[in-house]
């Protein structure tokens, strides 16, 4: 019992071993009427079930289908390196999403939109079907290679209760995926203002936590504000001055009890460090949980203080340009 070879592969195509029962685990799918998928043990059970949870929850319910049409782990194939044989792949909602058919055909666009949401919040893990070049949009799959570091750290997170789907959840945690802040609706993908349609309801309400925290209006939105007193907090702390909320702002509010200091003029752009410049290159800031290297474009005081202060500053100072 283990592992096997089929028609001559003994590797899927995401890089995992092709394996026979033994390996093969049928973990209940949290919210669900008995749904319980054939799926490798591990890690990957962990993310696929948990995947399967949020598609039940947010997409369309994956029980009411009889006698099934979800699916997990196969012994056979008609793909000699489906991902099906190494137990790492699911497809649901198989009857609504046929092969080879595009989602949109049968799928509404807040649908899709909300799996690519879902996608985001699995920073990577997972892989799905409908982004083949042959469409698929029942079939989901883990998207890291077998022994990946990152599948365990993301599995032990939501076995800690990140997106709800297994465990307490730590009530305190930061409600954005890693790499995400609070910030304008024009800003990269990774800037959430609340204002986007498909910005979950639960990133809107930890964001007016935040916000009713530091005693200023809980609008659930990435405002005035909410900048100002982001602001106040990072040049409390010596931080780079954005007005974003990133998960250092975050926690020193809300795990530690920082209040910011909001006796100031109002507007971030006002601040006694100075105004905002379109400058090119990043800044890296090692000693800020939740900034690892920012565009000095969202900076709101010159380089030059930023220097005096001990930032190591990447790139030429320019007008424009981009972060490297």
């Amino acid at each position: 019992m283990g592992f096997r070879t089929y028609q001559g592969n003994t590797i899927s195509e995401n890089g995992w071993r092709i394996c026979d029962t033994g390996e093969i685990v049928k973990p209940l799918v949290p919210g669900t009427d008995n749904v319980r998928p054939e799926v490798r043990r591990g890690a990957a059970a962990t993310i696929l079930v948990a995947w399967a949870a949020l598609w039940h929850r947010r997409i369309w319910r994956i029980d009411s289908y009889r006698p099934r049409d979800y699916w997990g782990f196969s012994w056979d194939n008609d793909i000699a390196n489906s991902n099906h044989l190494s137990g790492t792949a699911v497809d649901l909602n198989a009857t609504r999403l046929p092969w080879k058919v595009r989602a949109s055909v049968n799928m509404p666009a807040d649908k899709i939109a909300a799996v690519r949401q879902m996608l985001t919040e699995f920073e990577g893990t997972v892989f799905w079907g409908e982004d083949w070049a042959t469409k698929d949009p029942m079939h989901t799959q883990i998207n890291l290679p077998e022994g990946d570091p990152r599948l365990d750290a993301f599995a032990t997170r939501l076995d800690n209760g990140y997106l709800w789907v297994y465990g307490p959840p730590d009530p305190d945690a930061f409600p954005l995926p890693a790499g995400y802040y609070y910030g304008p609706l024009d800003g990269p993908a990774e800037s959430i203002s609340g204002l986007f349609p498909t910005d979950p309801q639960s990133w809107k309400d930890g964001l007016g936590r935040w916000q009713k925290t530091c005693g200023i209006p809980e609008t659930g939105i990435w405002d005035t504000g909410t900048a100002r007193a982001a602001t106040a907090l990072q040049i409390s702390n010596g931080w780079p001055v954005t007005g974003y909320v990133f998960e250092g702002e975050w926690n020193v509010v809300i795990r530690h009890g920082q209040r910011p200091d909001l006796g100031g003029s109002g507007h971030p752009a006002d601040t006694a460090r100075g105004t905002r410049q379109d400058l090119g290159g990043c800044v890296a800031v090692p000693d800020h949980p939740g900034h690892r290297r920012i565009p000095v474009r969202h900076l709101l005081f010159p380089i030059q203080q930023r220097e005096h202060a001990g930032y190591e500053v990447r790139g030429e100072p320019r007008l424009g340009g981009a972060c490297l």
